[in-house]
């Protein structure tokens, strides 16, 4: 999956119910948010020791619709989520990288929890 990152929205930390996520637009002006899926069967979460089920990129997609009745058009927003293996988000994660500079040091930790996840072996089968 190539998707060509423009701009960094947004980070937001992990917690027990949640997995941390980044939010981004691409060369297109469409907003994503990847995030990870975690398996709570097989996490610890007393210890903070999570699996992760899967990454997901949820691809928020406006298009306009013409209603013929009306003449009017109007923007209809679909939220479309595709499973990534763990290759494709650590490709996407690198190529937000550069682009976190003028984040927090909040953010860019968050940046780095999302890498190591990406890349760890808390992956479930």
């Amino acid at each position: 999956m190539n998707i060509n990152v423009k701009e960094l929205v947004s980070l937001g930390e992990g917690n027990q119910a949640h997995a941390p996520y980044i939010i981004f637009i691409d060369a297109k002006n469409t907003r994503h948010k990847l995030t990870f899926g975690i398996d709570h069967q097989r996490s610890d979460t007393i210890n903070s020791d999570y699996f992760y089920s899967l990454a997901v990129l949820e691809s928020t997609i406006t298009a306009k619709t013409f209603n013929r009745v009306t003449c009017l058009t109007s923007p209809t927003t679909v939220v479309r989520k595709t499973p990534l293996s763990w290759q494709n988000a650590q490709s996407i994660l690198q190529a937000c990288r550069p682009l976190i500079e003028t984040f927090t040091l909040k953010d860019i930790a968050t940046l780095d929890t999302l890498e190591q996840i990406a890349t760890s072996k808390n992956h479930s089968a």
